[in-house]
């Protein structure tokens, strides 16, 4: 038999099928809520139209940035993003202003943290920055900590952990209290 272009379409959409079936691909009906349902009587004739909104994957974008943005972390403790300079949205060296407090009994009392360290990385990668931590530093002008020169150098999803001890002010626990939170940036090129 000799093939004519008339056939492709039709040969092509052979192959598909059986490209399909032979994939694992066995026509079971899925319900509305995109489980596969059990019984096959669910599935539409063959000959509807499919009515079903498509389906749209969103890769995850991050935290909004928007100064002051919050993360808590164990104890209670609340680490606000005050600045960033520039704005979480492109390649560069980052500086942040944070600001630590504890909220008790309704009472809201700035943290007197001992050590912050940031640990920027890129988990969709499997790699960091060089070097790998951006150690924190009093700004004496406003009470908080600033970090300077955190290199987030390509385009993505980046992860930065920040880890802080300090003393809980209110006396409820006793020596350093280590709490960890995370802020999560998608940068453009």
């Amino acid at each position: 038999m000799r093939l004519t272009l008339k056939m492709v379409p039709l040969v092509s959409l052979i192959t598909l099928c059986l490209g399909l079936l032979g994939a694992g691909c066995d026509g079971a009906a899925f319900n509305e809520v995109g489980t596969q349902s059990s019984d096959a009587s669910d599935a539409p004739p063959s000959n509807a139209p499919d009515t079903s909104p498509p389906v749209v994957v969103i890769p995850d974008r991050g935290d909004a940035y928007t100064p002051g943005v919050a993360k808590e972390g164990a104890y209670g403790l609340q680490v606000r993003l005050m600045e960033s300079d520039p704005a979480p949205k492109y390649i560069g060296k980052y500086t942040w202003e944070l600001e630590l407090a504890v909220t008790y009994s309704g009472e809201t009392v700035p943290v007197s943290g001992i050590d912050l360290i940031a640990t920027p990385t890129m988990p969709a990668h499997g790699h960091g920055t060089f070097p790998p931590t951006t150690a924190g530093a009093r700004n004496l002008t406003t009470g908080g900590w600033t970090l300077v020169a955190m290199d987030l150098f390509m385009p993505g999803l980046w992860q930065i952990d920040l880890r802080v001890e300090w003393e809980d002010p209110f006396g409820r626990f006793e020596g350093l209290l280590t709490s960890e939170v995370t802020f999560e940036f998608a940068l453009d090129g």
